[in-house]
């Protein structure tokens, strides 16, 4: 006749053993939530250095730093720095629709802005390109090589007329000839795209070109930038029509040197060396 009170007390016990078990759970966690966080945040900083060093160290096609900053967003997705260097690398990668997601996150600073810009005229997206162009350009000290930029956003939207007063803006003698190339033709635009390192929007332009050697030399540029297998075969095509195009081209025989070395055709590696040497020494 007892059990009954002796069970009730026994449930009361567990649960009040259970609820301190609780609170000290809790406890312990918001003790431990802190330095959980800040150990993430430390690891985060690391990587990010890291990704600087190996940046800095030109390692393998940047696959090191961006991995080193991949992971760095991921712990801290908080960080403008790490997103804007982990968009500048997958930039470079060919990677602009990524790029573009985490400049999203990297906050409205000028470099954010610039590369923006950059991923808009690489994603053919023109139009944005050329309304952020706008933007960069009405910046307050904005350097010649924004005004550049924004020239290349403009001429590759189809509004090359928009240049005209930025060139006015501009001191640098070089940067102004270059503003002014790029006016001038598909070519030249495409060929100051490439020395902006853009090469998807400059190999895009060119695609729609009729084949000339400078059209040829270019391609052949940008697919031994590249340098992955298929980018070195394509070069090779392009260059072995180039020196065909223009066959006292110092500059042709040699790149096609390279390419023939770096896709195991030792044999025409040797004779274009042979070439480009008798070409430099001026002789037939």
């Amino acid at each position: 006749m007892n059990a009954a009170p002796t069970d009730l007390q026994a449930n009361r016990n567990f649960a009040v053993l259970s609820v301190i078990i609780m609170l000290m759970g809790a406890t312990f966690l918001a003790l431990l939530i802190p330095a959980l966080n800040q150990a993430r945040l430390g690891l985060a900083d690391r990587l990010a250095t890291a990704g600087q060093q190996a940046t800095a160290g030109q390692q393998t096609a940047g696959t090191e730093a961006q991995a080193d900053y991949q992971l760095a967003a991921w712990l801290n997705p908080n960080n403008h720095q790490v997103q804007l260097m982990l968009a500048r690398q997958q930039l470079a990668a060919g990677q602009s629709d990524a790029a573009l997601k985490h400049l999203g996150r990297a906050g409205s600073s000028r470099d954010v802005a610039r590369l923006k810009l950059q991923t808009y005229i690489e994603l053919g997206q023109t139009t944005a390109a050329a309304e952020a162009a706008t933007e960069l350009a009405q910046a307050p000290g904005t350097p010649p090589s924004d005004l550049l930029l924004a020239c290349l956003a403009y001429a590759t939207a189809a509004r090359p007329g928009d240049c005209t007063p930025l060139t006015a803006r501009v001191s640098d003698s070089e940067a102004l000839q270059r503003m002014q190339r790029a006016q001038v033709g598909k070519i030249p635009l495409a060929a100051e795209l490439y020395a902006t390192g853009l090469l998807k929007s400059s190999n895009a332009i060119l695609a729609k070109e009729p084949t000339s050697f400078e059209r040829n030399l270019l391609l052949g540029r940008i697919n031994y930038q590249l340098h992955t297998a298929a980018a070195l075969e394509t070069a090779h095509d392009y260059l072995t029509e180039a020196v065909q195009l223009d066959p006292s081209s110092i500059a042709a025989h040699q790149l096609l040197t390279a390419v023939a070395k770096d896709t195991g055709r030792a044999t025409e590696a040797s004779n274009q060396e042979n070439l480009a040497s008798k070409l430099i020494a001026g002789r037939p």
